[in-house]
């Protein structure tokens, strides 16, 4: 343990721009945190799930999508009570802008064009597009929002790119061999597949299910597009700066931070449609990548490597085997 320390201080300090992991009081802030952003939606997604058929019933399914809201705005307005001038610092308000911002958007947008296309054949394959059309706008503005208020995080990804390049690209392998053995070749494909006879994940079937459709040509290249620009370019960088950054700034404690980010980025998987089935692939990614991002001292670069290679390889996969 102690080479592996000693491994970790020599390849993954940095000089300036070091990561804080204890920058709040994890005794108020992180705990409030934790039970607002993943304790009462994994609550209520477990209780719907067992008795109000969350998986299927698209009722429980709304009532549960503004349950997770009002959880999460509550956690921020705590949060904005406690500090009102770290808001925008740090990536602190990430993780609940990225728990709001797409919901909310896709709420004002969904509402106008359910108006519109009421009758439409097509209502379900132009809903899916301007939910992916909303998640990636609202993913860029929370980049954008990251980058623009944290000088820190720019320093430590343009430091680790000029010094610490062969680092970064081992680390990048090495990690997604760790989350693809254990992940998808463990738990997805021996334990889900082979040996339970799991069906596909919710989440799989939602991100496919234009792809295996019967649309037309044109459908498909325009959403194999958006589901390329989300899955290489916008979800490894916005969902790291959430689940990562901002998770482990305010749970300000690397155990709690490593424990609940690997737990909430699974649930933000499977969470939605209580699909707990495959609870155990998609939470093992998120520990994988929370481990990254703690071995290599709060650098967010590590991890968003790992998590893009990850995407790219199973979005390279998905075209295959179309």
């Amino acid at each position: 343990m102690k080479k592996i320390l000693e491994f970790r201080n020599k390849h993954y300090s940095q000089e300036e721009a070091q990561f804080n992991f204890n920058s709040l009081n994890y005794k108020i802030d992180g705990t409030v945190f934790i039970i607002c952003a993943f304790v009462v939606p994994f609550a209520f997604s477990l209780f719907f799930r067992i008795f109000l058929n969350l998986k299927t019933n698209t009722t429980s399914q709304e009532i549960f999508f503004y349950i997770n809201i009002l959880s999460n705005i509550f956690g921020l307005v705590i949060f904005i009570l406690r500090n009102p001038k770290k808001i925008l610092t740090k990536g602190y308000s990430l993780f609940y802008f990225f728990a709001l911002l797409p919901s909310l958007t896709y709420i004002i947008i969904g509402t106008v064009s359910n108006s519109l296309i009421k009758d439409s054949e097509n209502k379900q394959t132009i809903n899916i597009f301007i939910q992916m059309i909303c998640q990636i706008l609202s993913e860029v503005i929370i980049i954008s929002i990251a980058f623009f208020f944290d000088r820190n995080l720019w320093l430590r990804i343009k430091n680790t790119f000029k010094k610490s390049i062969w680092t970064l690209l081992i680390t990048g392998v090495v990690g997604f061999i760790l989350l693809y053995l254990i992940s998808s070749l463990f738990f997805s494909m021996l334990i889900e597949d082979n040996l339970l006879k799991l069906p596909q994940s919710e989440n799989e079937n939602s991100l496919k299910s234009v792809l295996q459709g019967n649309s037309s040509v044109l459908v498909k290249v325009s959403y194999g597009v958006l589901l390329s620009i989300l899955s290489i370019i916008v979800a490894p960088v916005c969902e790291e700066l959430c689940m990562r950054e901002s998770y482990f700034s305010n749970s300000s404690n690397q155990y709690l931070g490593f424990i609940f980010s690997g737990l909430s980025f699974g649930f933000i998987h499977y969470g939605s449609t209580g699909d707990f089935e495959h609870i155990m692939t998609y939470t093992t990614a998120g520990f994988v990548l929370s481990g990254v991002f703690w071995f290599s001292k709060g650098n967010v670069t590590y991890s968003w490597l790992v998590h893009l290679i990850n995407n790219l390889f199973a979005l390279i996969l998905t075209f295959a085997l179309l």
